[in-house]
């Protein structure tokens, strides 16, 4: 198989993906209290593969590079700026679809080997932080008032 088919193949695949059923630890239920979203959002990242996925690839990346604080401070400051998008309302289309591709993109990065320099690699930290960031918000503005228990 060629690269060019390659590239195809995982394109049509990233094109069919729907959305993930992995958005909450209490079987795919919104949260109705505050602790059912606390335990959401310290569960999300780790039962949704995707996200855990971009998390260890991240972290892979910015150990081994010397710009490591600037990186991960970058990738969680553009997190913090997806759930406020998405906070406001706003729509980021296909974002299930850019979560994949993100993800893809780390994965190819941790598989080339290669030192990255650090403009490129905070701007595409940025990108993955702010999907992700989206992403993992999707249950908080749909949220009506809930009780502390």
């Amino acid at each position: 198989m060629n690269r060019q088919s390659a590239g195809l193949g995982l394109l049509l695949l990233a094109l069919s993906a729907t959305k993930a059923s992995a958005h909450h630890v209490m079987g795919g239920r919104m949260p109705a209290t505050f602790m059912d979203g606390f335990l959401s959002g310290l569960g999300h990242p780790i039962i949704g593969i995707d996200h855990l996925a971009a998390v260890v690839a991240v972290g892979c990346l910015a150990a081994t590079h010397k710009a490591a604080p600037t990186l991960v401070i970058g990738f969680i400051a553009a997190m913090m700026a997806g759930v406020a998008l998405h906070l406001h309302g706003a729509s980021l289309p296909a974002a299930e679809l850019l979560v994949a591709i993100t993800v893809v993109a780390l994965g190819a990065l941790l598989v080339r080997h290669r030192q990255i320099p650090t403009g490129p690699l905070v701007t595409l930290f940025a990108l993955v932080g702010f999907v992700h960031g989206y992403a993992l918000g999707e249950s908080i503005p749909s949220q009506p008032r809930f009780s502390l228990i």
